[in-house]
């Protein structure tokens, strides 16, 4: 029994403060709970993490996230996109529609207090401020409901 896990194999501390076999040992068991799930998408994510931690290599070739050589499209784009839709949706839904949220957007028309903090969100997305946004943003949001 490891001096980081209580009688009952319970991590006691942060995973941040194990050492390295330590660590493996947080994901191995991790690998082995996501692969016992009821969840597809659970198992497939223990096997993938249990195969790199058996055989090594590249853990994002492993899940199939590594973008082909010369392309920008990364998984930190894809989810970076996914926040800005995310944030346009609301936005439009927060001032009645895009026209009015590209207006406050543009700086056009003044945002209501209570909505502040989502036009600095916006902003600090960098956001694109057209009408085609907000329509591309609900087109690929409504993909991934």
């Amino acid at each position: 029994m490891s001096a980081s896990r209580d009688a009952f194999g319970r991590l006691i501390g942060q995973v941040e403060s194990l050492d390295m076999p330590g660590r493996v040992d947080v994901l191995r068991r991790l690998s082995g709970t996501l692969q016992a799930s009821q969840s597809r998408e659970q198992r497939w994510l223990g096997y993938a993490l249990g195969a790199w931690l058996a055989n090594g290599g590249d853990l994002a070739e492993r899940l199939g996230v590594r973008p082909p050589q010369g392309s920008h499209c990364t998984a930190q784009s894809i989810v970076l996109q996914a926040r800005r839709d995310q944030v346009l949706l609301r936005l439009s839904v927060a001032m009645g529609s895009d026209a009015q949220a590209v207006r406050v957007l543009c700086g056009r028309m003044p945002c209501p207090p209570m909505h502040a903090e989502l036009l600095r969100e916006a902003r600090e997305l960098r956001c694109p401020v057209s009408r085609a946004a907000f329509e591309r943003a609900r087109r690929r949001a409504s993909r991934h409901t």
